[in-house]
C-alpha cells in the first residue's frame, strides 16, 4: 500500500465548508432523523404510508379507466350528441326570436 494517498477529507476544505454552513444559518438537524423520535412517529407514518398506498392505487385505477374511455371514443360520442343539441336549442332559441319580432311588428 501506497503511503501517498491523499487526504479525502482536507482540513481546510472542512473548516471552509462548516463555516459557510455557520454563515447560512443551516439547521443540519432538520435534515437528520432520530431514533427517538423515529420509534414515537412509527405509527403515524404507517397509518401516512398505508394512505398513499391507497390513494396511488386509486389514481392507478382512475387513470386505467380514464384511458379505456379515450380509446373507446365515447368522449367524442357525447361531445357529438351534445353539438347535436345545442344547433337544436340554437335553432329553437332563433324561432322564437323571430316570432317574437314578428309579434312586435304587428
Amino acid at each position: 500500500m501506497s503511503s501517498n494517498k491523499p487526504n479525502p477529507l482536507p482540513l481546510g476544505d472542512v473548516l471552509r465548508d462548516l463555516a459557510v454552513l455557520r454563515a447560512s444559518d443551516v439547521d443540519l438537524s432538520d435534515g437528520m432523523s432520530f431514533p427517538d423520535a423515529e420509534s414515537s412517529n412509527s405509527a403515524n407514518e404507517a397509518d401516512g404510508t398505508r394512505k398513499s398506498v391507497q390513494q396511488s392505487y386509486q389514481f392507478g385505477r382512475e387513470a386505467r379507466e380514464a384511458l379505456k374511455v379515450h380509446q373507446r371514443g365515447d368522449l367524442d360520442k357525447e361531445g357529438a350528441k351534445l353539438d347535436a343539441l345545442r344547433s337544436q336549442l340554437e335553432e329553437l332559441r332563433d324561432g322564437a326570436r323571430n316570432e317574437n319580432t314578428k309579434r312586435s311588428v304587428v
